[in-house]
């Protein structure tokens, strides 16, 4: 038995993203038709690249061949371009596997595969990573559309964490949409890790071999945020210094905030005087110019300073002009328990 391939080479366009639109084929055989009463006629496709799927068992046409339908692999889609390649039919009959393929199996037939482009970025993915505690730059994407659509959305996918490499899911308003420009802005005062989110791009265009047929096009986008720990903790301001005039008003106390970098919390321990003007020495206010302050959060920085008071006949006295040195106590206690002490220093000048 001789077979002939009736159909003429594929020929299709279809979207990138997409897979390839179901195609009719048919084999033509000769010879002993009469074998073939009563009988499953199997083809085996065998093919480089998975664009087509089909059922092998077949029914014998009228006359003299075999019709069936390549089904497009939605599992298969294509870069833009084209795509070219040549599929392999085996026909046999009774066993799917073809060990036995009749006449001159296997019969060759070629596609060519127009793929038009679809939802395009201007990068594959939004990846940036900056030390704790930095500005962070925003970065942008554009997105162009396809031929034939008029607008797009993006919604976050329920991907794992851990398969985004990824300690904590970034929150999707960081991302905000102007015209087809994305632009992804986190804020600058994270902890240390990984944020991540995977997000689903979709448009609408019609089918191109079937225009009434509107289809979707999908494209994922991964946006990963990595702030990196450079040590335990940050204090901002990491040191206090105030300057204040004995004619003036009493200045501010700054109190620095603390965030920790690894996790866990803080501990106030007190302050520490370390230095101060020779002219001070022996002054009765010395000894409580830097004393600890009376707030009841003990996780926080407090401190007083008492530079002027009244002595034993309530007249007024001021510590003498100069620096004087001192620092804020405190801990830090890791979630593992570990405890790291640290120091904030204390500046205190007085000036006429």
């Amino acid at each position: 038995m001789s077979l002939t391939m009736l159909s003429p080479p594929l020929r299709d366009v279809t979207y990138e993203g997409l897979p390839a639109h179901q195609k009719r084929v048919e084999i033509g055989y000769a010879g002993d038709v009469a074998a073939l009463t009563g009988r499953v006629v199997y083809v085996k496709l065998v093919q480089p690249d998975s664009v087509y799927l089909f059922d092998s068992i077949v029914q014998p046409g009228a006359g003299q061949s075999v019709l069936f339908t390549l089904a497009g692999n939605a599992l298969h889609t294509f870069a833009a371009g084209h795509a070219t390649g040549t599929l392999q039919l085996f026909v046999c009959v009774d066993t799917p596997d073809c060990a036995t393929p009749l006449g001159n199996s296997p019969l060759r037939l070629e596609y060519d595969i127009e793929v038009l482009a679809g939802l395009a970025f201007s990068a594959n993915s939004l990846e940036q990573t900056t030390n704790f505690g930095a500005a962070v730059p925003a970065s942008e994407l554009a997105v162009t559309l396809p031929s034939g659509a008029s607008d797009w959305f993006y919604t976050p996918i329920s991907t794992p964490a851990d398969a985004l490499q990824a300690s904590v899911f970034l929150v999707p308003s960081w991302m905000h949409r102007s015209g087809n420009t994305i632009t992804f802005a986190p804020p600058a005062d994270l902890v240390p890790g990984v944020y991540a989110q995977e997000f689903q791009f979709t448009t609408v265009v019609p089918d191109p071999v079937f225009p009434s047929q509107p289809q979707q096009l999908v494209r994922r986008l991964l946006v990963r945020h990595t702030v990196v720990a450079t040590g335990i903790y940050v204090a901002t301001p990491a040191s206090v210094e105030i300057t204040q005039s004995l004619s003036a008003n009493p200045a501010g106390l700054p109190t620095p905030t603390l965030v920790s970098q690894v996790g866990g919390r803080f501990h106030r321990l007190g302050v520490r005087s370390d230095s101060h003007p020779p002219a001070a020495e022996g002054h009765p206010l010395l000894a409580t110019w830097l004393v600890e302050g009376q707030d009841a959060n003990a996780s926080r920085p407090s401190y007083e300073i008492h530079y002027c008071g009244l002595d034993e006949l309530a007249s007024r006295i001021c510590l003498p002009e100069g620096t004087y040195r001192g620092v804020q106590l405190m801990r830090h206690i890791a979630p593992n328990g570990t405890e790291t002490d640290f120091e904030i220093p204390i500046a205190f000048t007085v000036t006429p």
